[in-house]
């Protein structure tokens, strides 16, 4: 029992093997198609053995904690910049305060010129050039007061007096007077704000496992595009093919130009392949999805007129402009890739098509038996308006209604067969005053 029923099995698993094999779409390629054509985009596809780095599960900062750290990295080098600006400007006040301490214990302790020597390398290091108004110097009172330089050591190495020291001691306690610390910047305190936020983040919130890439290489077999060789020598791509997958995405992640199936396909792809073998060369091949829409659809068209003359109607050109044409009964039909789809489906679709144009005609035929009566009530309410008597409003209301689901027939039949790219020979089925008429009514009623 137990052998037939694997002997059963074995059957079906090779019926659902030949089942999914022999559906396997197929369509031709022709270089004529490729040069027509203006969406399709063909690259070659190798299968090779890729050495990569693997995404694997590894714990992670949560998005929330990793958007303070980012943060934090950005205004790092404006705090640094901050701190380093604070600490230069706590020097150089610390060495004026040394200037002026330096040169009272000169005059008033030690007299040691050894303080004198560290205070004018110190002077020469700020860059201090300071001129006061020489009070000793004649002065009538007109212009500018003339003015000294004050100096601890002049330039032949003579030292100052103690009372040009004690001018010096002056310049620069005023030049500290006029000091402006370093303050914080807007995003310095945002800095600050952020240590403190960071430390107080709760540590349960701060991880969570994700995908990083793997430190150590490993090896898969993977199919990759050649994107540089897009839709080279089209005599070599042309041919039979075979689909083998279906939403194809290339990417960049793992691997570059990986062709990777895409498990769910949603509107943020932009363009999406097909996996496809070229039976006559074996060799396999990428193909964008709009681009094979637009292959399937150039071939319907060249096999479109025969499929027209087979079934007795004559399609014809205008003046040599490639577009073709086929005359129905009631119709001039453009003869459009759709068309060969339809006519694959139902031989007949052109003569429902001619059935529906005399469906459409006997009822524009019953609605124009309405036109004159809307007229009327027209009139009336042009010269009556709120005047009009009940039951002219209630024979009104009536026929509105009434002609209302006249056209809602009509506009049924137009949505229950394709009519694109269709026209009909006789242009007064475009009429379209009883449409007006039954839409003018609705909104003076109300309706």
């Amino acid at each position: 029992m137990k052998t037939k029923l694997s002997f059963f099995k074995g059957i079906l698993l090779l019926f659902l093997i030949f089942t999914k094999l022999s559906a396997q779409e197929t369509f031709e390629l022709a270089s004529n198609t490729l040069a027509n054509g203006s969406k399709i985009v063909i690259y070659p596809v190798e299968k090779q053995n890729v050495e990569y780095y693997p995404f694997i599960d590894e714990k992670i900062f949560t998005k929330d904690y990793q958007k303070l750290l980012d943060e934090k990295k950005r205004l790092q080098p404006i705090y640094d910049s901050y701190i380093s600006a604070r600490r230069k400007d706590s020097t150089t006040y610390a060495k004026k305060n040394q200037i002026i301490e330096n040169l009272n214990s000169y005059i008033f302790k030690s007299k040691d010129q050894i303080l004198l020597d560290k205070s004018e390398a110190l002077a020469k290091e700020l860059k201090f050039n300071f001129f006061v108004d020489n009070q000793s110097s004649q002065y009538d009172g007109y212009g500018m007061r003339p003015k000294k330089q004050l100096y601890i050591i002049d330039e032949k190495g003579k030292y100052a007096s103690k009372s040009m020291l004690k001018e010096y001691i002056d310049a620069v306690n005023k030049d500290l007077q006029d000091w402006q610390p370093v303050t914080p910047s807007s995003e310095t305190n945002s800095y600050l704000n952020l240590q403190k936020e960071i430390s107080l983040f709760p540590e349960k919130n701060k991880m969570t496992f994700g995908k990083v890439k793997s430190k150590l290489p490993s090896t898969k077999s993977t199919y990759i595009t050649f994107r540089d060789l897009f839709n080279q020598d089209y005599g070599n791509v042309e041919g039979t093919y075979k689909i083998l997958s279906k939403q194809m995405s290339i990417s960049n992640d793992e691997i570059k130009d990986e062709l990777i199936p895409i498990e769910n396909l949603d509107s943020s792809i932009s363009s999406y392949y097909v996996l496809a073998e070229n039976t006559n060369s074996g060799k396999l091949y990428a193909i964008n999805n709009s681009g094979l829409n637009e292959i399937k659809s150039l071939n319907n068209l060249q096999k479109l007129e025969g499929k027209l003359i087979s079934l007795g109607y004559k399609p014809y050109r205008f003046n040599g402009y490639p577009q073709l044409y086929v005359n129905t009964t009631y119709y001039k039909v453009e003869a459009m890739p759709y068309l060969y789809e339809e006519l694959e489906k139902d031989n007949l679709y052109l003569k429902k098509l001619d059935q529906h144009y005399l469906k459409k005609i006997a009822l524009q035929n019953q609605a124009k038996s309405y036109n004159a009566k809307f007229e009327k009530f027209m009139q009336l309410y042009s010269v009556q308006r709120n005047r009009m008597s009940t039951a002219n409003i209630n024979s009104w209301t009536t026929l509105t209604k009434s002609g209302l689901q006249l056209l809602k027939q009509i506009v049924k039949l137009n949505d229950d067969i394709i009519e694109s790219n269709s026209y009909p020979l006789d242009e007064k089925v475009y009429d379209t005053s009883f449409a007006d008429y039954v839409g003018t009514s609705r909104n003076i009623l109300g309706l």
